[in-house]
């Protein structure tokens, strides 16, 4: 009978060996590295919420404080043009003068009355022609509502002085 020799087992060259722990270690580090990513992807994410949230009640608290700013800088600017609005140009009574006084009239003085919308002029001329023109301008005007005169005198140098009351439009004073 043939007898069986029994053969040496086969072994793998080293190299192969080698290449099975390289390859085992690699897998190892791979399943370790994704378990430690996914606890820090976790921690981290935690954290991202967290600096959200913080920067949310950070926002919200500067929105509070700057809705709070801005209404008051608001009622500042309404009371600002209500103010503007509420403002008397005086000096476009010293250009209707200009425009509508005669040059034959000198003006002595004049005074004004804002909340009642009256001119008062003293003037003298040297005739009442010039005196009776002053006053049909003046009546022209629309500007003017109405003119009352009065207080006429003549000095000794035949100077007529007269005082004109004028009733003049609110809008002559007022800011557009």
């Amino acid at each position: 009978m043939a007898e069986i020799i029994p053969r040496a087992k086969a072994r793998p060259p080293w190299w192969l060996n080698a290449m099975l722990v390289i390859s085992l270690i690699f897998l190892g580090a791979a399943i370790g590295g994704r378990i430690f990513f996914k606890i820090s992807s976790a921690d981290l994410t935690e954290q991202i919420e967290d600096i959200r949230q913080r920067t949310v009640d950070l926002r919200t608290a500067a929105n509070e404080d700057l809705e709070r700013r801005l209404s008051n800088y608001q009622t500042q600017i309404v009371k600002f043009s209500d103010l503007l609005n509420q403002r008397y140009l005086t000096s476009r009574i010293m250009n209707f003068i200009e425009e509508t006084a005669h040059p034959g009239v000198l003006y002595k003085e004049f005074s004004i009355n804002i909340p009642e919308n009256r001119l008062q002029l003293e003037a003298m001329t040297q005739t009442y022609n010039v005196v009776g023109e002053q006053l049909l301008v003046f009546n022209n005007d629309p500007r003017v509502k109405r003119v009352e005169t009065s207080n006429y005198l003549r000095d000794k140098e035949g100077w007529i002085t007269f005082r004109a009351i004028i009733e003049f439009d609110p809008a002559l004073v007022r800011q557009p």
